[in-house]
């Protein structure tokens, strides 16, 4: 079947002919785009013989009906057979496409081992990045008559919004492009269904902008819409943090990465603001609570901390073994606090401090900055979305590690309203010690910000580390 016969439009011509690694199509509802994704892989599968490729959406039942559906009523039946057990379609040339999908965050391990000449991701925008490297790894072959290619397509929106628009829209990678197709580039569409371009265009402003023209500067479902990275991420630390309190908050995560954050509770400038500052991060997976506790200890050889915070998964013994916290206790010589996540309400009131210590303090800054070396927590936070059932909770399909880490960590030392009442941030510390040495200007005294950038800098074994 000659790929001509399919007559694609001009933008669906251009997505054929590229020959970049990453191609990204779409950008606004209505463009064809699941379709050119899918007659991509299938004009492949057809041209090189014995190739072989993936076809993933987030669920089944949307693969099921936006592709296999599809597919099966596009496709002569002489040219194919359908294994609807495996879900893999046959072709007389010995080529194979499979359809597939990873509805849970660790569904793509599955995947693993394999090797595919091409993959293509639906919706990617429902997908989270840690999924998308992961298929990135799978995206091989040993063949020199084609070229590996990964096929995304998506509207703005979704988990994976911030990673896709960083990627794709921000700036121009080698080997990526974004071929951006709107309603109007499809006038199989247009004359087929006028009036769906008529709903489009009645959309509230926000979803109008995002799925009609593309927009993809418009969040829709974003958490954090307060951050703003030049305000709450710093280069240098103020000068009072060597006599600040600090803690360790932990995420455990195995197959998905697990974050360690450090926490420093400054105390009350002559504004009246007790300011908080993230200032490390620990973000890796597939790692034993043992070699957690060894990593953290390099930095406790370095610096003091008031305790450890773990959520309650950590308290659980499975199989007979210790817990997270056991471990963590006997090797790391350090107060272990359960954190508050059992507690009712216990995410909402995360979520709520979240906000709280985001916004803007007395002095001009925000009440929570994070140092720049702490790039997982930074990139993440301002790509969540919220939840679908949950409204007043993040959507958990995203990468939300340092998220819970950070938040669990700031409920740790929250204040209750009363017996029954929300949490408070204790944005304002009046319990903060008052002798501490202080300038003329109500800075404290004898900080070595040399010395703690020397302590930063020692050498780590990290090589296991995302960035």
């Amino acid at each position: 079947m000659d790929i001509i016969t399919l007559q694609p439009n001009k933008k669906q011509l251009e997505f054929f002919a590229a020959q970049d690694k990453y191609l990204f199509y779409g950008g606004a509802k209505g463009g064809g785009k699941s379709w050119c994704v899918r007659w991509k892989q299938i004009h492949r599968r057809l041209k090189y013989p014995k190739s072989r490729g993936l076809l993933l959406r987030r669920t089944y039942p949307e693969l099921l009906r936006t592709h296999i559906e599809k597919v099966l009523q596009e496709l002569p039946r002489d040219i194919y057979k359908y294994d609807s057990q495996k879900h893999f379609l046959y072709f007389p040339n010995g080529s194979v496409l499979e359809f597939g999908s990873c509805q849970y965050e660790q569904d793509v391990k599955q995947y693993q081992g394999a090797e595919y000449d091409d993959i293509g991701i639906d919706e990617v925008t429902q997908f989270t990045e840690h999924q998308f490297n992961i298929l990135k790894s799978i995206l091989r072959t040993t063949r020199s008559d084609l070229k590996t290619q990964m096929y995304l397509a998506a509207n703005p929106g979704g988990v994976g919004h911030g990673w896709i628009k960083r990627l794709f829209i921000d700036q121009v990678l080698p080997d990526h492009k974004y071929i951006p197709a709107r309603v109007y580039d499809n006038p199989v569409l247009m004359e087929a269904d006028p009036e769906y371009v008529k709903q489009l265009e009645n959309l509230p402003e926000a979803l109008r902008r995002a799925y009609l023209e593309g927009d993809w500067d418009i969040f829709e479902g974003q958490v954090f819409g307060e951050w703003r990275r030049e305000k709450h991420v710093v280069t240098n630390l103020d000068t009072s943090f060597k006599l600040c309190k600090k803690i360790i908050s932990f995420d455990w995560g195995y197959n998905a990465p697990g974050c360690a954050l450090w926490l420093a509770y400054a105390p009350e400038n002559q504004f009246g603001v007790s300011r908080i500052y993230v200032y490390r991060e620990l973000y890796q997976n597939q790692k034993t609570p043992e070699q957690w506790a060894k990593e953290i200890k390099q930095y406790l050889q370095v610096e003091e901390v008031d305790y450890i915070v773990l959520p309650h998964d950590c308290f659980a013994k499975l199989g007979g073994r210790d817990s997270i916290a056991d471990v963590f206790r006997r090797e790391l010589g350090i107060p272990i606090r359960p954190g508050r996540t059992l507690q009712k309400d216990a995410r909402k009131n995360r979520l709520a401090l979240t906000h709280q210590y985001l916004s803007q303090a007395a002095d001009g800054k925000p009440y929570l900055q994070i140092y720049v070396t702490c790039k997982n927590t930074i990139r993440t936070l301002p790509e969540l979305v919220y939840s679908v059932t949950e409204l007043e909770d993040v959507n958990t399909d995203g990468e939300d590690h340092a998220y819970d880490a950070l938040s669990l960590g700031l409920l740790s030392t929250a204040i209750y309203a009363g017996k029954s009442g929300p949490v408070k941030a204790e944005l304002n510390d009046k319990t903060a010690d008052k002798h501490f040495p202080v300038d003329e200007k109500g800075e404290i005294i004898g900080f070595d910000l040399d010395k703690f950038k020397e302590a930063m800098q020692q050498p780590k074994n990290r090589s296991w580390e995302y960035f």
